[in-house]
């Protein structure tokens, strides 16, 4: 009867060894993915802070280029307009 009731109690205090351990390689395994997690949301943060700081800078050049006088004059030429005393010369293919 001893034999039985120590194998039982062997048997028993391995399983609950066994369920610590689980345990805490669960809860282990937790705190490093939320970490993890923690780290990727700060580098997601920093980048879509770079994207806001650079689609400003891109804003800035776009306005830049579409108020300069350069780009106003080719977008003019493009429409067939001409400079005052400017005569515009159309090329017709040859049929």
């Amino acid at each position: 009867m001893k034999n039985a009731k120590s194998a039982k109690r062997r048997k028993s205090i391995i399983l609950r060894v066994a369920i610590v351990a689980f345990t805490v390689y669960v809860v282990v395994s937790m705190v490093q993915l939320q970490l993890q997690l923690n780290s990727a949301q700060e580098r997601l943060d920093k980048l879509n802070e770079q994207t806001a700081a650079q689609e400003q800078k891109n804003a800035i050049l776009q306005d830049q280029i579409d108020n300069s006088d350069a780009y106003k004059e080719q977008q003019a030429r493009k429409q067939g307009m001409a400079r005052p005393g400017e005569t515009i010369l159309v090329e017709i293919p040859n049929d």
